[in-house]
């Protein structure tokens, strides 16, 4: 490690596995430079606190200005469930636009549009979204208020959806 990067931490559930890949490498730290391990699990929100925790007060205590490096040799893959709820929102994007065609054509006066509520806490997300339903349903109400022209678009809170 060179003297661009003194300080650094590496992770790993088990505090042991950490401390042995950095005896790994131990000869090629350069001497002027910091290497920490730290037991972290990032599938543990307390872990994960913990690690800040740690790594806070080891840089309070060593009086230095901040991390170089971090080695986060860990990572959690999105659940299954993202890659279908994704899908299914480009496919509801694609038929909102293709019913708004359908009903322009029919000259039927019915306005088709998409909304998203944003994150809310829902038990679909169990309750970890950012925003409360009734904030949600805000979008709602906001769209269905908004001129009936407006067919085939897809809303946030934002406005419009661009895809």
């Amino acid at each position: 490690m060179s003297d661009a990067c003194p300080n650094a931490s590496t992770d790993s559930r088990k505090l042991a596995t950490a401390e042995e890949a950095l005896a790994k490498f131990a000869a090629d730290i350069d001497a002027s430079s910091t290497v920490v391990p730290v037991q972290l699990d990032v599938t543990d929100a307390a872990s994960i606190k913990n690690a800040h925790a740690f790594i806070a007060n080891h840089l309070k205590e060593k009086d230095l200005p901040g991390l170089d490096v971090l080695i986060n040799n860990a990572g959690t893959p999105p659940p299954p469930i993202l890659l279908a709820y994704n899908s299914s929102k480009s496919a509801l994007n694609s038929l909102t636009l293709q019913w708004a065609i359908q009903e322009e054509e029919k000259a039927s006066g019915i306005r088709v549009v998409s909304i998203c509520p944003g994150y809310n806490a829902t038990n679909l997300n169990q309750y970890s979204g950012t925003k409360s339903p009734a904030e949600g349903c805000m979008t709602i109400v906001k769209t269905a208020l908004e001129k009936a022209e407006r067919s085939g678009v897809h809303f946030s809170k934002d406005g419009d959806i661009k895809w």
